[in-house]
């Protein structure tokens, strides 16, 4: 067995930054097992594999136990002790796979501390020690892992071509996975957002297509509704008569995914800020073709879309934010918890903590019943019983709701400047024919009333 399990490097690897996983961040106690996992089950009872000589000395494996702790943990001294354990690594002429692995986990932990440019040259050397005759034994899916990761930093520094060739290459890499697991979605949408940036509609377009199947395979509807909407505009803006039918297939789906996870309410957002979009861009593009009629149906109708999105997701974000700082506040709530302790119920359990209208649709409780004070998410104060919201402060660490400019409207979507700075996944095409088009007054309080989304409503 070698001396960092592949088990090991994957579970200290799922303390991945936002950045690089689509998943929420770890609890404490999910840390605490990571770091269990990797140290004990990675390292005390590992022995060498047999193409090196030496088993790593104690004081190699203290100095990376120490590392991993720091890692798993999201310490500030990660980096340092990471720095250490892969200076004592490469001197003992451990296996490369391992080394590797140490290398992403710093290039993770620089990647949190803000510096992408050093995280991606960690990567750099992941990929090659990983493509070595070193590597052999290393998990296969390791490597994809490592491109995605590095191909996202490189969209983030707007280096497009190269995201391309990583994202591709993880994406090929894929077929040598096990059968039960299928290509990532994610790595599909990366691809398809640096085409567009690229100019290349048509492979964009293809690769959204992929990303949503890939989506609806796993059942995962609103992410596929995500994806699709994006392979419509893709298609519109490459030109393709199939942009107008994948358009409004979208807008009759759109309404179609449901949930009751509020994690999924960004999502939701931006599946309802992606269809008034499209409705705005296919209208555009059936007025360069003279069809004024519908066009002018299409833009309106877009306009009250995108007029409910911004007024909902203003009011979200005000009514958590009111909630955020006057509950702990309310008296009514401590009034119910000295009742519920005199009838001999405990007054943080969620039957007597949940609020009326305040969309907490569940509770979750650590796995070995105990908990941490800065991983509470409910405002009765119970580290063990969690209340999972969904909010835009800096204090919730699971969703952020969508953040918008209360006076955004579709008269934006005919100021080419403000397209050109702010659209950038729309064709130069689209851009012009949005600008020429002469829309109705989005302003007109007839054509578009006052209309507020039920504030109960799940779907976008």
């Amino acid at each position: 067995r070698p001396v960092l399990s592949h088990e090991c490097i994957h579970a200290a690897h799922a303390a991945a930054p936002a950045l690089c996983t689509q998943h929420p961040s770890t609890t404490r106690t999910d840390r605490k097992c990571i770091a269990k996992a990797a140290l004990l089950a990675g390292i005390l009872s590992a022995t060498a594999v047999p193409a090196y000589a030496i088993d790593p000395s104690p004081a190699a494996l203290q100095i990376v136990q120490s590392a991993l702790e720091s890692s798993s943990q999201q310490k500030p001294d990660a980096v340092a002790k990471l720095d250490k354990a892969i200076t004592t690594w490469k001197s003992e002429k451990l296996p490369d796979d391992e080394l590797a692995g140490l290398y992403r986990l710093r290039a993770d932990a620089r990647n949190r501390l803000g510096a992408p440019d050093k995280a991606e040259a960690d990567l750099t050397e992941v990929v090659r020690l990983l493509r070595g005759p070193g590597a052999a034994a290393a998990d296969p899916a390791e490597l994809p892992r490592a491109l995605l990761f590095r191909a996202r930093l490189e969209f983030a520094r707007s280096a497009w071509s190269a995201a391309r060739e990583d994202a591709a290459a993880a994406l090929a890499l894929d077929d040598n996975l096990e059968n039960l697991e299928q290509k990532n979605p994610f790595t599909y949408e990366l691809l398809g957002r640096a085409a567009l940036r690229e100019g290349d509609y048509a492979a964009a377009a293809a690769a959204f297509g992929s990303a949503e199947k890939a989506h609806d395979r796993v059942g995962d509807a609103i992410r596929a509704r995500n994806a699709g909407a994006d392979r419509a505009l893709a298609l519109l803006g490459a030109g393709d008569e199939a942009g107008s039918t994948e358009s409004r297939r979208i807008f009759a789906q759109k309404s179609n995914p449901r949930t009751n996870n509020p994690d999924d309410i960004p999502l939701l957002q931006e599946l309802s800020r992606k269809d008034a979009e499209l409705h705005l861009a296919l209208a555009a593009k059936l007025a360069s073709k003279g069809q004024a009629v519908d066009a002018s149906a299409l833009w309106e109708t877009g306009c009250v879309r995108l007029r409910t999105y911004v007024d909902d997701a203003t009011a979200r974000i005000v009514a958590d934010d009111a909630k955020t700082d006057n509950l702990a506040k309310d008296r009514a709530a401590a009034a119910r918890g000295l009742a519920a302790f005199s009838v001999g119920l405990d007054p943080k359990n969620p039957y007597v903590t949940q609020q009326t209208n305040t969309q907490f649709l569940w509770y979750e409780l650590e796995s070995d019943g105990a908990g941490a004070a800065d991983e509470d998410y409910s405002f009765a104060g119970d580290a063990k019983v969690k209340r999972r919201r969904v909010g835009a402060r800096g204090d919730d660490g699971f969703a952020r709701l969508a953040k918008v400019d209360a006076k955004l409207s579709c008269d934006a979507f005919t100021d080419r400047s403000w397209l050109d700075a702010n659209r950038a996944d729309w064709s130069p095409s689209l851009r012009a024919e949005a600008t020429a088009f002469r829309a109705p007054k989005a302003k007109d309080a007839v054509a578009l009333p006052d209309l507020t989304m039920p504030r109960r409503m799940w779907s976008p």
